[in-house]
């Protein structure tokens, strides 16, 4: 058996964690049903359960308990009963939900103490803040702490998204929300305070189980590709920018000979989509020039397999604009969605240069030189290339504590923008979002540290060194 899955400190072992509370609960619930039923002859074993484990705020004045450390560890026992089946298929399916994400960030010994510690911070909340006697069962004490800790992360990561704080404000108000609901529903008898306990325990907790990133001035190495390369960020359908930006790379390499890498993302949200397919396409014809897949290129192929199920993903997400520079309309007539958004897929394929379809579609996930990867967006770092997710690969975005790979190599990627370009140990990010009128940049590999080319569509930036 593999010894990592229980390290404390390994993903691993923090999906046995989540499946383990998901089983006691599930299987503490199935009991008190069958009881209930009849299955089980033992009578009154859910109430006997809940006299027993419940959180009982009488025992916090004096009461005389069952058993002697029944006024201690009710702060820990309550949470594993729930009031009826859908009470807790509800917390356990928000656990398996939530808890992915913990694990991701903190690890399998992280999530187990902030689950224990927003289980004590419910309880000790419900017990100093209620008025009421009745007694308090559920994990969502523990569940509102990882919720807690998501929104501290979120304020964290603020830098890796411009400082767009949207996503924690929309969780900060669907939890609001969710707690006035649920408080309607049951007539006042929600536990709030156990919720907000957990809550509070959970955004401390979040933040200092949350590790800070490794300070560093300069990268650990200076990243040594096997001749010169420059690596270009997301285009994004801004063909001017992409023509200058070409054009300063070949002053810069001064007929040296040299790779010509791009990362992905050349369609969507900028102006000239079809024109950049085109112009990379015809330089892809180029032995020294890679042009990579990207997720929003992606999008669009899978929008021309699937018009139906992938239009609003795709077209919300920019592809409009690359329809309009093929020449077509999102709203083609048609007796239903169906049949609009086949026509729109028809059409585009019509519009397109022959092989383009079939050429975009061949795009590599990945591509090295040295000790350079290449990515649209990350890879995973224990992990051999050969191993590595697609999903991850397009998909996936950077993290406060992002980690170099562990074999030594580095990772430059697009995908998530970023103000500046951005050198961390093992990474350097080079979408700078070109499409919003910002520069397109490429990074100059195998020259010595690390040098940035800027253009945007109509003025040349100084080139930068790392």
């Amino acid at each position: 058996m593999n010894s990592a899955a229980f390290d404390p400190g390994s993903d691993r072992f923090g999906l046995w964690l989540i499946l383990a509370i998901i089983a006691i609960c599930t299987g503490v619930e199935i009991s008190f049903l069958a009881a209930d039923y009849g299955v089980l002859n033992i009578p009154r074993l859910r109430q006997t359960a809940y006299d027993n484990g419940a959180f009982r705020p009488q025992l916090l004045q004096n009461w005389r308990p069952n058993y002697p450390a029944q006024p201690w560890l009710m702060f820990l026992t309550y949470g594993f009963l729930h009031g009826g089946p859908l009470h807790m298929a509800v917390n356990m399916a928000t656990l398996w939900s939530l808890g992915h994400i913990v694990v991701d960030r903190i690890g399998g010994r992280g999530l187990a103490l902030l689950y224990v510690g927003s289980l004590l911070g419910g309880a000790v909340a419900y017990g100093l803040l209620s008025e009421s006697l009745r007694l308090m069962v559920g994990a969502s004490g523990a569940l509102f702490g990882l919720a807690g800790a998501m929104v501290v992360w979120l304020w964290l990561d603020r830098d890796l998204h411009e400082g767009n704080l949207r996503q924690m404000w929309r969780l900060l108000i669907y939890l609001i929300v969710i707690n006035l609901v649920m408080y309607w529903a049951l007539d006042g008898q929600l536990a709030w305070q156990t919720h907000l306990g957990g809550f509070l325990i959970g955004c401390v907790s979040g933040y200092l189980l949350d590790a800070p990133e490794r300070p560093h001035e300069d990268p650990p190495t200076t990243p040594r590709p096997d001749r010169l390369t420059y690596i270009i960020g997301d285009i994004h359908g801004c063909l001017r920018a992409l023509e200058a930006l070409l054009s300063k790379i070949d002053t810069h390499r001064q007929g040296r000979p040299a790779d010509l890498v791009f990362v992905g993302d050349y369609v969507d949200r900028g102006p000239d989509s079809a024109a950049v397919l085109n112009r990379l396409m015809a330089l892809d014809n180029e032995p020294y020039v890679t042009c990579l897949m990207g997720n929003h290129d992606l999008m669009m192929l899978r929008f021309l397999q699937n018009p139906d199920q992938r239009a609003a993903g795709w077209i919300g997400a920019g592809g409009q604009d690359t329809l309009f520079s093929f020449g077509l309309t999102t709203a083609p007539q048609g007796p239903n969605a169906a049949a609009r958004h086949q026509m729109v897929a028809e059409n585009l394929r019509k519009a397109m240069p022959p092989n383009l379809e079939a050429w975009l579609a061949a795009r590599p996930l990945w591509w090295q030189s040295g000790d350079v990867i290449v990515v649209h967006a990350l890879t995973q770092p224990d992990k051999p290339m050969s191993a590595q997710s697609d999903e991850v690969l397009l998909w996936a975005r950077p993290t406060r504590n992002q980690t170099p790979r562990s074999d030594g190599t580095w990772v430059i990627h697009g995908h998530t923008i970023v103000a500046e370009p951005r050198i961390t140990p093992g990474h350097i990010a080079i979408d700078t979002g070109a499409y919003r009128g910002r520069p397109l940049t490429a990074v100059v590999l195998g020259n010595g540290p690390p040098e940035f080319l800027q253009v945007t569509s109509t003025v040349e930036i100084a080139a930068q060194t790392g």
